[in-house]
Parts: C-alpha cells; structure tokens; sequence
C-alpha cells in the first residue's frame, strides 16, 4: 500500500532537487566571495631574469675557452709531462 501517489513522489524528488542545487549554487558564490582558503599555500614563482642567465652562460662558455686554450697551447708545445701515482709506480719500490 503507497501513501503518497507518484504525483507526489516526483514533486518531492524535484524539491529535493531543487533544495541541493541551491545550496551547490549558494556555496560556490560564498566560495568566490570568500576567496581561497588561507590553509593553502600561495604559488610564488620567480621572475626569471634572462640577462643574467645568459651572463652566466657567456662566462661559463669563455671560461671553457681559455682551458681548451690552454691545453691546445700545452699539446702544440710538445712539453707535456704526464706523472702516474699509484700501485703500478716503480719509484716506491
């Protein structure tokens, strides 16, 4: 035995429906007006500074430079002298 007839039924879905849309509605426009929650962390991304970067890299580019410079000026030369520490050399015997 029903106690309510279907018309009823599909009256009181809809008002239920209606009742939880509202309320989705009413906390996300209290969401937007409130803001973000201050439990969160805020992003700070740095601004990068692309003058400097490139700075860095031309220094350390130069820097390359002047030791291949220095190893080429040391093969042309012929005067490389090459010392081997280690278990091998006679002198510690």
């Amino acid at each position: 035995m029903k106690i309510c007839s279907p018309f009823l039924q599909q009256t009181a879905c809809a008002m239920l429906l209606r009742a939880t849309v509202t309320l989705f509605v009413i906390l996300t426009c209290l969401r937007v007006w409130i803001g973000p929650f201050p439990l969160l962390t805020e992003a700070r991304a740095q601004i990068p500074d692309a003058g400097l970067q490139r700075k860095l890299m031309l220094d350390e580019a130069q820097r390359t430079n002047q030791l291949l410079d220095d190893i080429k000026r040391i093969l042309a030369s012929g005067d490389l002298h090459v010392r081997i520490k280690g278990a091998d050399n006679q002198e510690n015997k």
